[in-house]
């Protein structure tokens, strides 16, 4: 399997089907994630933490998706740029220390994501990842904007 093949089936059969009797098929047994989402703690090492994050992503939106926008190949290192779309369906945790959460609110996203992905062996061991969380804050209404910026 191509590296661009690795990423399409990995992001289909994983991230939007939510599939995990083939995670071993596109990552690493210690694979580590590099990410600023609140629950960075429970997804950043190994199988387990890629079952954790898709699990925790399917139960706030069921019928999360993403769709690959640019895929640049350099070397073992992967680009993505992605467009992630959801349903605001359960429960969105904000900080896990306090157990801050935004509620369902039924409201469907539209996000942009960005991330730099290793490869060793033809699969994935390694991530760093920047997700547009402002701007799924102001989709589900969890922050607001106050009047106008001046010209």
């Amino acid at each position: 399997m191509s590296t661009e093949e690795l990423f399409e089936t990995a992001c289909q059969v994983i991230m939007n089907e939510g599939d995990m009797s083939r995670i071993h098929e596109f990552y690493t047994e210690d694979f580590e994630a590099h990410v600023a989402t609140p629950q960075a703690l429970e997804w950043r090492v190994g199988l387990e933490g890629v079952v954790a994050m898709v699990t925790g992503l399917r139960a706030t939106f069921p019928d999360y998706h993403e769709t690959i926008e640019d895929l640049i190949i350099a070397g073992d290192r992967v680009v993505t740029r992605l467009t992630i779309r959801g349903t605001h369906k359960g429960p969105m945790i904000t900080d896990p220390t306090t157990g801050r959460f935004i509620a369902p609110t039924g409201k469907t996203i539209e996000i942009a994501d960005f991330a730099i992905f290793r490869v060793e062996n033809d699969r994935i061991a390694e991530q760093w990842e920047l997700t547009d969380f402002y701007s799924t804050y102001l989709q589900l209404g969890a922050i607001d904007v106050p009047g106008t910026l001046p010209a």
